[in-house]
């Protein structure tokens, strides 16, 4: 007999719950103007080239920063591999690059996995390397 009153019970106190959460919902705000203030669009800079991959991308004192690695190979399979960074104003505009130093590797495999750029010039990188046996 307790046991059915405790269901009873506990089933009543989980309605009045879920009837006060969905009564709480009720509210109807307009949001119109803010969707309309929130609308984003694609728009293609055209910063890069087909042989570059975008490492990061950073938004410093009105300013882009693309840090890249340009991938170009020879007729016989050589790689050659630049990496550095475009500067260009918010719009695209008064593009410029700039190619930084790779260190030397031998027989391993090496990626740039982030880049931070502070406001005083300097950038960080984290690289990540695997070697082979």
């Amino acid at each position: 007999m307790k046991k059915g009153l405790w269901k009873k019970g506990l089933a009543l106190g989980l309605s009045v719950v879920i009837t006060l959460g969905l009564a709480a919902c009720g509210g109807k705000e307009d949001n119109s103007q803010l969707a309309k203030e929130n609308v984003y669009t694609f728009e293609d800079m055209g910063l890069i080239d087909e042989n570059e991959n975008i490492n990061d991308l950073i938004c410093l004192d009105d300013k882009l920063y693309l840090l890249v690695n340009n991938y170009t190979y020879d007729d016989e399979g050589n790689e050659t591999h630049v990496f550095g960074f475009y500067k260009a104003n918010m719009d695209g505009s008064d593009k410029s690059f700039v190619e930084l130093a790779l260190p030397e590797r031998e027989e391993n495999y090496s990626w740039i996995n982030n880049t931070m750029l502070s406001p005083d010039g300097y950038i960080y990188v984290v690289e990540n390397s695997s070697f082979e046996d």
